[in-house]
């Protein structure tokens, strides 16, 4: 036989679901097994929920950050170490939380009332009733877990008297001889139970509603509803609020201003990009922040029925939603946009992108599979200009599916892991900076000796004042860049990127969002930079953002860097 016949390339094609049908190929069995010694997702087992910001995580002492270390699925309560510099073999990992209490999940209520009445010495009426309700957190409940509301009723009497007729005859008894008066005494007792059911929150808005309109639900409804199983309320939910799971995307092909038949389209592209944030936002983070807004309706903390208006808050204690809140700034450049033309770019914003790109796990991306039908979010948008209403020519894209990871246009996987920090030499040098040439082993590299490390950003260039050779250097590599800034004009946007764009020409540099000599300082941002603008160099700044390169030589390299020091001392606080 022809040895075609029996190679299965329809599985290294198609989704494995849609190759496995292909009977006269799939064949082949191949079993095996592995064992990792380092774990990134923790199962805290807390099947009563997660009380929100009671997880703290810490590693050989140093506390980790949420959403920038780890990201914690309070349904599911799971958590999982986002930061890789924490996956490493020996390093222990301490995870300590708070759960809600089991008694919490449904509430009891427990109302009684007793009556006693004495007609005379001998005779006492009574009277007792009771009633025990329940109250669901939730509106729907399947056959045998329905919140019950029961009332038991009852009526009890009882009579007493002496028998001076039983006391004589017990004495003609022979050898019997009473010492005491003989009394007799009756009691008796009926009780009633009448179960009922717990009216939801939904039931007596949907029963209001139809009230209003004059009609009732049926009344086999007005008895309860329960469920054999809720298909409709089953939602298989991929979570996608936590900002450290986002990351710089590459340039999409639907940008305006580019033709996309120009052969240099994916370079263009990327000079268009725009300063972005994604964050999220606490009275804790806004405590920390030295800084205005220009709408501060845009970054205060949202109550949650706000946006769930019907939703029942009875106990509740934090009433706030958290939201992701993304920021986009079209007069300032973003990360890796070199453009030569400065001015241009400042004079047009509604040609300025911005974004972000996040992976879908493992288990999710085959959303057929998953029966996942759909992306929901609520969005509200703010504009520039607080007098006027959102421009209705703004554009919000969700891209689902294949999407490019080329951030810059290099057809090359840009990363920092493998970056060499000994032997740096121009052979190493790409056409957009410089790439890895040692082992990719997901752990930050530093070089005491020479202040040198490979947390340097995907350009693979230095912007602080490590001992790199010129070569390797922001302002070497992109020299052109930096003579094409015109030095003469005096437009305060300008004048404000071109003072950024000379201390950081990548615009990669992270820098912590309180970090006042930075953003503080009048040559970068003119008056102060704003709440959201601080955020533009939090999770998109690559260059030093981990953390032992803040721990280890934000500290030490005293030229430019020295705002970076402040940011980690802040950040430690």
């Amino acid at each position: 036989a022809d040895g075609s016949d029996f190679v299965f390339s329809q599985l290294y094609r198609q989704k494995k679901e849609n190759a496995r049908t292909i009977t006269k190929f799939n064949v082949y069995q191949i079993s095996g097994e592995y064992k990792g010694s380092v774990a990134s997702t923790y199962d805290l087992n807390s099947f009563s929920g997660i009380v929100p910001g009671s997880v703290r995580v810490t590693s050989a002492g140093a506390e980790l950050t949420e959403s920038a270390d780890y990201i914690v699925d309070y349904t599911t309560g799971s958590l999982t170490i986002t930061n890789d510099a924490y996956l490493i073999e020996g390093r222990d990992i301490d995870i300590s939380f708070e759960q809600n209490s089991f008694l919490q999940i449904q509430k009891k209520t427990l109302l009684g009332l007793r009556a006693d009445y004495d007609l005379d010495e001998k005779l006492s009426l009574g009277a007792t009733g009771m009633r025990l309700s329940e109250k669901s957190p939730t509106d729907k409940f399947r056959i045998g877990e329905e919140p019950i509301s029961n009332f038991i009723w009852g009526v009890d009497g009882s009579y007493e008297t002496e028998a001076n007729w039983l006391t004589r005859a017990i004495d003609k008894i022979p050898l019997l001889q009473t010492r005491q008066q003989s009394r007799i005494s009756l009691s008796g007792e009926f009780a009633q139970l009448r179960p009922g059911h717990t009216q939801t929150q939904a039931f007596k808005r949907s029963r209001s509603g139809l009230r209003s309109d004059g009609r009732d639900f049926n009344p086999d409804e007005l008895d309860g509803i329960s469920y054999l199983d809720d298909f409709e309320g089953f939602e298989n939910t991929l979570p996608l609020m936590q900002p450290g799971t986002w990351r710089i995307p590459s340039a999409p092909d639907s940008i305006g201003a580019v033709d996309n038949s120009d052969p240099k389209a994916d370079s263009l592209r990327t000079n268009w990009r725009g300063a972005f944030a994604w964050y999220r936002i606490n009275n804790n983070t806004l405590s920390e922040i030295d800084a205005l807004a220009y709408d501060p309706n845009a970054v205060r903390t949202i109550e949650i029925d706000e946006v769930f208006p019907d939703r029942e808050l009875t106990g509740q204690t934090d009433r706030t939603i958290s939201t992701l809140d993304v920021y986009l700034n079209p007069h300032e450049r973003g990360p890796y946009n070199y453009t030569r033309d400065l001015a241009g770019f400042i004079a047009n914003p509604t040609k300025v992108w911005g974004g972000m790109v996040q992976r879908i796990p493992e288990g999710y991306n085959d959303f057929a599979l998953k029966n996942i039908e759909f992306v929901e979010f609520i969005f509200k948008p703010f504009s520039e200009n607080t007098a006027n209403l959102a421009d209705p020519d703004a554009k919000l894209y969700v891209d689902l599916g294949f999407v490019s990871e080329d951030v810059l246009p290099d057809e090359r996987l840009n990363e920092e892991d493998g970056l060499s920090t000994s032997d740096i030499d121009e052979s190493s040098l790409a056409t957009w900076g410089r790439l890895p040439t040692t082992l990719r082993d997901k752990v930050v590299k530093l070089d005491d000796t020479n202040q040198r490390t490979e947390d340097v950003g995907i350009d693979g260039l230095a912007s602080y004042g490590g001992d790199y050779p010129d070569f390797s250097t922001e302002a070497t590599f992109y020299s052109d860049f930096i003579s094409a800034i015109d030095g003469s004009n005096s437009d305060p946007f300008y004048a404000a990127e071109r003072a950024r764009s000379l201390l950081d020409p990548s615009a990669d540099d992270y820098h912590y969002f309180g970090d006042d000599n930075y953003f503080k300082n009048p040559d970068i941002y003119p008056g102060g930079a704003t709440v959201q603008q601080r955020f533009t160099r939090f999770f998109p700044g690559y260059e030093l953002n981990a953390f032992e390169s803040q721990r280890d030589l934000a500290d030490r390299v005293d030229v430019v860097i020295a705002v970076v020091t402040r940011s980690f001392l802040t950040r430690k606080t």
